[in-house]
């Protein structure tokens, strides 16, 4: 039977230690804490562990451990202060303290950390705050070195409060996440809820290899001069001399590592000047982007505006070519097709779940095959499958723009195109023809309208006036089936001129027109991460700062160093949201930024 859910988070002070938790499902609290003439509850710490599953965030490298020390008998606040410098101050690592502590971990303890199965990648607790926008954005009160009175133990008891809420807000928010990684976790017999999708993906692929040969695979152990070369499959060919010679630079060049372990693109390739049609398309470790530049395209009575993709681009590259990492041979691959084929099938059945599940595993190893720490670790490997994918697109193009379908994106995994309509035929033909050849398969959306600031940062507008925004231009608030979702790898900034950007191209609403009549605070406000920490008007913020622009105001945000914060001049800090919309807002600053989002797209 599962059990009930509680956060947990620690505190540490040279004089005060304490262990905080709050039930998720009924916000029930309980404070545990350790100063002079008042001894940790140990007792009552442990009813709750072998009652509770503990969530917290970055437990895995900091909070399970200092729990773990203050329920050893005889622990003092000045041992407990000590692991906490080990682990902040000498960054000592999550599996030197597992080896460490590995002994005294209690085997009732049954811990879930956020931290990896969040999706976002090196992003602290206070700006998931932010971008869940939680009602009070707050740092620590003091110096993590201070001796605290016993007013200053209380205010850091309502802090540590505080971090509770927030974590969970971030569990509700990738609460469906979380259910994928228990459900796998039961299937599979061994702890996913704390993983990442990446680290998902390398432990099933172990698993499933070790099982197959009989024997533990290791991470491959390559020399800093390690190197090698790209070999196109046979079906990579172009009918013109100059992406001939792009294919034999980037077959003829020798690709090394960095100081990471990660594989570099050589100059020569950086170096290349892909022209094709008049566009300009680069090559990197990333994939193809084309490069234009605030710039918009319509479909109209005579052109048809298509985005064409390709359905799980990677992983069929993998497949298709049959490649593995020298060190775990063909059975690596074998394993890899199981589980592409079970996901496909549970797709097919309509098996969210499994489906679900296996995504994260398939989408998630392929990172994995450029990171030195990794079973999975192939640097050739990875070089190989993102190559071969940005010639098979560099083909696609080459095709289209000869018989003058003209390419206006081109992004990792797909293309737009601008084609007239009566050659949509050809373009049918030609994408069909370019997937018997490369084995992929393709897929299609038609736009109405693209509006591109570039590459990376656009607005697509579909013909029924829905929108795909990217980039810059994405929205941290969406309502999915009626229900509201924050996008956690998207910090707020101004979202509410987005909206006014979106209202006046697909309907000719006016800008000032949506500003106004929007009465959510968390549409005008900018967060940032600000590193030494802010202050406004000499009243220190926190790291993560919260604002929205007033009516009047010619103050900014400043740093630790008294610079101005990029963005803040003009600006009221929120780091407490408002229960009411504030009759500060300077609409007037809103819809002269909305304007000059309209020209970055090209739609002026």
């Amino acid at each position: 039977m599962a059990r009930p859910l509680v956060t947990c988070d620690v505190e540490c002070h040279p004089n005060y230690f304490l262990i905080k938790f709050k039930t998720i499902a009924d916000g029930r609290v309980r404070a545990f804490e350790q100063f002079d003439g008042h001894p940790l509850d140990r007792d009552g710490v442990r009813t709750i562990l072998r009652q509770y599953t503990i969530i917290t965030f970055n437990g895995n490298s900091y909070d399970k451990f200092q729990v773990v020390r203050a329920l050893q008998d005889g622990c003092t606040n000045a041992d407990l202060k000590e692991l906490n410098d080990r682990i902040i101050v000498g960054r000592m690592k999550p599996w030197e303290l597992e080896r460490e502590y590995n002994k005294l971990m209690p085997s009732y303890l049954d811990h879930i950390d956020l931290i990896e199965p969040a999706p976002a990648v090196m992003i602290g607790l206070k700006m998931y705050g932010g971008r869940l926008h939680a009602p009070k954005l707050q740092d620590l009160p003091y110096d993590p070195d201070a001796r605290l009175t016993r007013l200053q133990m209380i205010e850091t008891n309502d802090y540590c409060g505080n971090d509770l809420d927030t974590t969970i807000l971030l569990y509700n928010a990738i609460k469906e996440s979380i259910d994928l990684r228990v459900h796998m976790s039961t299937e599979y017999g061994v702890d996913l809820r704390s993983k990442s999708d990446a680290q998902i993906g390398e432990m099933l692929l172990r698993m499933a290899v070790e099982k197959r040969l009989g024997r533990k695979v290791y991470k491959p152990e390559l020399p800093r001069s390690y190197s090698f070369q790209y070999k196109a499959p046979a079906f990579i060919r172009f009918k013109t001399a100059q992406m001939q010679d792009v294919l034999a630079t980037v077959q003829a060049v020798q690709f090394f590592l960095d100081k990471g372990g990660s594989p570099m693109i050589p100059k020569a390739i950086e170096a290349l000047k892909i022209v094709i049609g008049g566009n300009k398309y680069t090559m990197a470790i990333g994939g193809l982007h084309s490069c234009e530049s605030k710039v918009a395209h319509f479909a109209d009575d005579d052109y048809l505006l298509r985005d064409i993709d390709v359905r799980s681009f990677y992983p069929n590259i993998i497949l298709n070519q049959r490649l593995f990492p020298k060190h775990l041979g063909p059975a690596l691959l074998i394993e890899y097709k199981k589980i592409v084929l079970r996901r496909l099938a549970a797709k097919d059945a309509g098996d969210k779940v499994t489906d679900g599940g296996l995504k994260i595993a398939i989408n998630g190893s392929y990172g994995k095959f450029g990171s030195k720490f990794s079973v999975l670790y192939a640097p050739d490997l990875m070089l190989q499958v993102t190559l071969t994918g940005q010639l098979a697109l560099l083909m696609l193009i080459e095709s289209f723009e000869a018989v003058g379908i003209n390419v206006v994106s081109a992004n990792t995994d797909g293309i737009v195109t601008r084609c007239p309509r009566d050659m949509e035929d050809t373009l049918k033909a030609i994408v069909a023809d370019w997937e018997f050849m490369t084995s992929f398969e393709m897929e299609s959306t038609d736009y109405a309208a693209l509006y591109s600031r570039d590459v990376n940062n656009y607005i697509a507008v579909k013909p029924d006036g829905s929108v795909k925004c990217k980039g810059a231009f994405s929205r941290n608030i969406s309502v999915v089936k009626g229900k509201e979702r924050f996008e956690l790898k998207k910090t707020p900034t101004t979202e509410i001129c987005v909206d006014a950007v979106i209202a006046n191209i697909t309907k000719g609403v006016p800008m000032m027109t949506t500003i106004r009549a929007c009465r959510d605070i968390r549409k005008f406000i900018s967060v940032r991460r600000v590193t030494g920490g802010a202050s406004f008007k000499g009243k220190y913020l926190g790291k993560v700062v919260r604002w929205a622009y007033a009516k009047g105001d010619r103050d900014c945000i400043r740093n630790a160093k008294g610079h101005t914060v990029a963005k803040t001049d003009g600006c009221r800090p929120v780091m407490d949201l408002p229960d009411k919309f504030p009759d500060w807002i300077n609409h007037e600053w809103y819809a002269k930024e909305a304007i000059s989002m309209l020209a970055d797209l090209g739609a002026m």
